[in-house]
C-alpha cells in the first residue's frame, strides 16, 4: 500500500473515500504540514497502491 509521508508534528492519517487517491488532500495538506505529520494512504487499487488480488478467508 502506498502512502506519502508529509510535514512534522503529530501523525494525522488521511484516507480518501471509493474511487478516489492520496492526491486529493494535496490542498489540506499544504495548509497542515507545519503542524503534523500527514499520512496520505492511497488503497489497495486506488492511486499508487496495486490491487490487491489474494482471497479473502474468513475463518467460520
Amino acid at each position: 500500500m502506498h502512502i506519502d509521508v508529509t510535514g512534522q508534528g503529530p501523525d494525522l492519517v488521511l484516507i480518501h473515500g471509493w474511487a478516489l487517491q492520496g492526491g486529493v488532500f494535496a490542498p489540506l495538506v499544504q495548509r497542515l504540514a507545519d503542524r503534523f505529520t500527514l499520512h496520505c494512504v492511497d488503497l489497495p487499487g486506488h492511486g499508487h497502491s496495486r490491487e490487491d488480488t489474494t482471497p479473502l478467508r474468513l475463518p467460520f
